[in-house]
């Protein structure tokens, strides 16, 4: 094989790597700016960050395009602006998928309890001083969103918002308490009770098996001042129950559901910390990290935040682009023409031609090109 034919296939090679890399790149930035605009329409968006990190990326890939010849750094650049997307559409998927599980409970318990509370209105065919038509559409439509994994949309509606429909529902709950036969509401609730109870006993033990800290997972808090609840299902079962009993188990009821979230929202924040962990062990940027070990013990009691940090810094510190770097990177785009860099960055002349100076003197720079 001749020798240009050799070059010939290198060059190929090269910017095959290289469009793989930036074609990457794009897709995964365009993933995690759409992770990221779900998760900042929740209570707990991201930091400010993440905004500048992916502001930064997405600017450096558009650079890209103004490439004509591919060199070894290019492609060393490509590939690390690659990880870096990687890094953030992994990271940015762990949060959405941590408040798409929260909002998945949230959505469960309400049209639960409002299936049950119509069924009690349905079998006594009794006037309840609460507007049904309208909970019940917003139930079903919350339903369908969920349903379909629009989050986004659900979100973003005014006409859907979950903390309105809970409020409503306990509305709708003591309405009907009062309104339908003891009798059909507690045969009613108890088997509502019994349902959210499995749903946080399974959140307990899961997390158990996992080797989650029982104290930190313990409800005791949450339970202990609650009316018994056997003794209710004992004059339920004998059709005894009165309407104190009805008026307990309502209180009963309410906790459950509250402690059902509590445990649902559990599970999620530890599989949040599990998968950041992950990804941080995972990727090239491990080194950052004096000490998984210890991350992994805290998060056995529930200690997020440390993880969140370094997660947190690794994205201001790595997944951005420093001046500085920045610098280097445009300077080779034109080929060290300081007059072209000049008017490709919007920086100060003074401070720019000081951190030119300080390249220089440390010969990360050699050859520039100054016309006059």
């Amino acid at each position: 094989m001749s020798q240009s034919n050799t070059a010939g296939n290198e060059d190929r090679d090269i910017w095959d790597a290289f469009d793989e890399a930036v074609d990457n790149a794009e897709a995964q930035l365009e993933q995690a700016w759409a992770n990221h605009e779900l998760v900042q329409q929740t209570e707990e968006p991201l930091s400010e960050e993440y905004i500048s990190s992916l502001t930064q990326l997405e600017e450096t890939i558009q650079e890209f395009d103004s490439v004509y010849e591919v060199t070894e750094a290019e492609l060393e650049r490509a590939n690390g602006v690659d990880a870096s997307t990687d890094f953030l559409a992994a990271v940015t998927l762990t949060y959405r998928e941590y408040h798409e599980g929260i909002i998945d409970r949230r959505a469960e318990i309400a049209k639960e309890w409002f299936d049950t509370l119509a069924s009690c209105i349905e079998a006594s065919d009794s006037d309840v001083a609460a507007d049904q038509s309208t909970l019940r559409r917003k139930i079903r439509a919350l339903e369908k969103l969920t349903n379909a994994g629009k989050y986004s949309q659900l979100l973003t509606s005014d006409r859907i918002e979950l903390a309105d429909i809970e409020d409503k529902i306990r509305e709708l709950d003591r309405a009907v308490r009062d309104a339908v036969p003891t009798d059909v509401y507690t045969s009613a609730t108890v088997s509502l009770t019994e349902s959210f109870h499995d749903q946080y006993t399974t959140d307990l033990s899961a997390l158990v098996q996992e080797g989650a800290d029982r104290e930190s997972i313990s409800i005791t808090d949450h339970v202990a001042d609650l009316p018994e609840l056997d003794p209710i299902v004992e004059k339920v079962e004998t059709n005894d129950q009165t309407a104190d009993d009805a008026e307990a188990l309502g209180t009963i009821v309410g906790a459950y559901a509250e402690v059902a979230l509590l445990t649902g929202r559990r599970v999620q924040t530890y599989k949040l910390g599990e998968k950041l962990l992950s990804i941080v062990e995972t990727s090239d940027l491990q080194d950052t990290v004096d000490d998984t070990d210890e991350l992994h013990r805290g998060l056995k009691a529930f200690q997020i935040e440390p993880i969140e940090r370094i997660v947190g810094r690794i994205v201001e510190g790595e997944a951005t682009t420093s001046d500085t770097e920045r610098l280097l990177q445009v300077l080779s785009k034109h080929d060290g023409s300081v007059r072209q860099t000049v008017e490709s960055l919007d920086r100060p002349t003074d401070e720019l031609f000081a951190d030119l100076h300080e390249l220089f003197v440390t010969d990360e720079v050699s050859d520039l090109e100054v016309q006059f």
